[in-house]
């Protein structure tokens, strides 16, 4: 029977007479049990790559990155008629390029990995003449669903048409219409825009820009009145929508010459996914970002997560840093210094200082404070708690946006959570609550509780429960990945562990201090060894917690990656602010 590449988890668009290979295991979601019998189909995406593999690919995305910012930093200047330098363009479009060129990466080598692995006749590709795969936002839309599948199939028919050898290989087309959703007029958001431009009209042309950071709103009220400047909020702007333009991209060239077949790729297709907003809205969002109520000669800005995903404030900051305006952007969550992932930065490396967790030596860094825990205290009654949570990754459909297959992580991930639930003691059982998100698909949630998890009806599942409470019951928190949570709770000194498969995407930096957390019985790699660490210490869970060579452990890992917030945190980060001003 012939063989068919199925790129997506909609079943009535696979064709019945071909055998499927399925590119991962989001393909799977709308077939029941398909979670649970994982090993019944012909899945190619579903190998985690061993730590050459994860170098060589992290060498190559770099690379390419390098190489290719340099030509869109010349084809923009010239479509633009601007001279600006390769900074100004990076804060623009570099978090865009880095996600880009993570997602084409694994893209790309996952269909010729199925290509060479499998007689492949056909693949599915929805075909539509509306459709723009030049998306607006930075994330290609991945938490618009809809869209972040239709970028995807069109992403999948190029590298197709790219790589195929056998010319039997032919798409099977499908026709359906994109539907685009309405904004709902939102009064409580009108009002607060309303606002910000009154206080704005208050604002000095030095003033220190504080925009959107994780402080507490009386500690930025605070440290405004402190410079003599009317205290300012900000809301990000929607960017009208604007269609691509075909013969202007027909215009851009990214060719060059002695590349390897990857940037080839990457070449060829960039003028069809350059998002419009860096090309036919440029102008326009350029425009707009002269009227946002900001002052238009700071003193000095300071931002968190902005840098990624407000693209007006990215073109109003890359403004300002070509004037040479100091531009400071604080720690958001984990891996800066410890993943692979993090080799470009583009917040870390297009910022005059980086507000680091932790105490990280290298230049052009801060050492400041977890910033996430501004509003709880280090905990040190955890005996006599009783409650061990398990906090369950993050579970939505558009789990693939990394250069590795971040999907099948977070399948694995509820894999091991359950393996180490399901070796506990039974009457640990009425003790542990599982928490969830909020913002989880809700049919992926139902589907991996079911197939995945498994759980007894006496244990507690729950998206409804906030931090304080979390910690107020706490005995012990068991985390299923290397994420931002396990580096809050470490930093409360909260009995914590975590499991991951292996140190494949540790840097070699941090490696020791991974290595030591193994040793401390912190981190795990077998489940089933978590699930006794738990089983023998939770009665006595201070004979473990409070061992010396634990304490230097945890005491080393969180000066490094986590430090805990102090008492005078706010005159320290006045003190950033005025030596920057100088």
């Amino acid at each position: 029977m012939q063989s068919c590449l199925i790129f997506s988890s909609n079943k009535d668009d696979w064709p019945k007479e071909y055998k499927h290979i399925y590119q991962g295991y989001w393909c799977l979601e709308n077939i029941e049990n398909s979670f649970r019998t994982l090993s019944k189909y012909n899945v190619v995406e579903n190998i985690e790559h061993d730590e050459t593999s994860v170098d060589d690919t992290i060498h190559q995305i770099t690379n390419v990155y390098n190489s290719i910012i340099k030509d869109l930093v010349k084809e923009l200047n010239k479509k633009h008629n601007e001279n600006k330098s390769t900074r100004y363009w990076e804060i623009i479009i570099g978090p865009w390029l880095k996600s880009f060129l993570g997602i084409v990466h694994n893209r790309y080598y996952s269909v010729a990995e199925a290509i060479k692995l499998n007689e492949i006749s056909c693949f599915v590709n929805e075909s539509k003449d509306d459709f723009i795969i030049s998306e607006n936002d930075v994330c290609c839309n991945s938490h618009n669903q809809i869209i972040f599948e239709e970028w995807n199939l069109a992403l999948y028919g190029n590298i197709v048409d790219f790589l195929k050898t056998n010319e039997k290989i032919v798409k099977i087309n499908t026709d359906k219409k994109l539907k685009s959703k309405k904004k709902n007029f939102n009064l409580f958001i009108k009002l607060k825009e309303t606002l910000s431009y009154f206080l704005s009209l208050f604002l000095k042309e030095k003033s220190v820009v504080l925009y959107n950071l994780p402080l507490k709103k009386i500690d930025l009220i605070l440290t405004q009145l402190k410079f003599y400047q009317v205290p300012q909020f900000f809301i990000s702007r929607d960017i009208p929508l604007i269609k691509s333009n075909k013969s202007l991209r027909n215009e851009l060239n990214f060719d060059k010459l002695n590349t390897d077949k990857f940037e080839r790729f990457v070449r060829k297709i960039l003028p069809s996914f350059l998002p419009t907003n860096y090309l036919e809205n440029y102008k326009n969002i350029k425009n707009i970002s002269k009227t946002k109520p900001l002052p238009k000669n700071p003193s000095i800005i300071f931002c968190c997560t902005s840098f990624f995903d407000d693209e007006i404030f990215k073109f109003w900051v890359a403004d300002k840093v070509e004037r040479r305006i100091q531009y400071y952007v604080m720690q958001h969550g984990c891996g800066y210094f410890t993943s692979k992932n993090a080799s470009i930065q583009t917040d870390l490396d297009t910022s005059d200082k980086f507000l680091s967790w932790g105490d990280f030596k290298k230049q052009g860094i801060i050492p400041f404070y977890n910033t996430n825990n501004l509003l709880h205290k280090e905990k040190n009654d955890f005996k006599k708690k009783s409650k061990i949570f398990f906090y369950a990754p993050a579970m939505y459909s558009g789990q693939r946006k990394r250069p590795y297959n971040d999907y099948m992580f977070m399948i694995d991930d509820h894999f091991r959570m359950r393996n180490i639930i399901h070796n506990l003691k039974r009457g640990f059982n009425e003790n542990l609550i599982v928490k969830l998100y909020n913002y989880d698909d809700l049919f992926l949630r139902k589907k991996i509780l079911k197939e995945i998890l498994n759980l007894n009806n006496s244990i507690k599942i729950t998206d409804n429960i906030n931090k304080d409470e979390i910690y107020r019951q706490s005995k012990l928190i068991v985390h299923a990945n290397d994420g931002t949570g396990f580096l809050e709770t470490l930093s409360l000194n909260i009995p914590s562990i975590f499991s991951i498969p292996n140190l494949n995407w540790v840097t070699k930096e941090s490696k020791k201090d991974y290595e030591e957390l193994l040793n401390a019985n912190i981190l795990f790699f077998d489940p089933i060894k978590a699930a006794n660490h738990i089983n023998f210490h939770f009665d006595n869970i201070e004979n473990w917690w409070e061992d010396s060579k634990v304490i230097k452990v945890k005491n080393n890992f969180v000066n490094k990656y986590s430090r805990p917030l102090k008492k005078n945190y706010l005159k320290h980060f006045q003190r950033i602010i005025a030596d920057g001003v100088k």
